[in-house]
């Protein structure tokens, strides 16, 4: 297991970053690891200046299926955003990454990205696309 300190410098760059889980149920993900995700995520975006003029972050989870659970432009609060990414629940289905990178491109930063400010994309995944992009 793997820990991150709890004093973290906070990043100032504004940035738009995307989040995609894989909540697919194969191993070595289950409900314990997909849990581990999440208390992974929350640390790393913690050390980002969450708000309107500062770092927005949009989070999907995929399987068969892609599910956006918020685009970049729903919380500018770091207490709200911690809260909304604890909600998300294990799926248990299969995983299909390829379609799921495509929907991310298309669904947050098609519709939700910024002009003119960076674009990042986490994913946090073990499985490996069947289709080119």
């Amino acid at each position: 297991m793997y820990f991150l300190s709890t004093h973290l410098a906070v990043c100032r760059t504004r940035l738009d970053l995307a989040i995609l889980i894989d909540a697919s149920q194969k191993p070595p993900v289950t409900d314990l690891n997909f849990r581990r995700y999440i208390q992974f995520i929350k640390r790393l975006i913690s050390g980002f200046n969450i708000g309107q003029y500062g770092t927005h972050i949009g989070l999907a989870v995929f399987y068969q299926d892609t599910n956006v659970i918020f685009g970049f432009q729903r919380y500018y609060n770091l207490w709200t955003l911690l809260k909304a990414i604890d909600g998300i629940r294990f799926s248990q289905r299969g995983a299909r990454l390829g379609k799921a990178l495509e929907e991310v491109r298309n669904k947050l930063f098609g519709a939700s990205a910024r002009p003119g400010v960076p674009k990042m994309l986490l994913v946090i995944t073990d499985t490996v696309s069947q289709v080119s992009l």
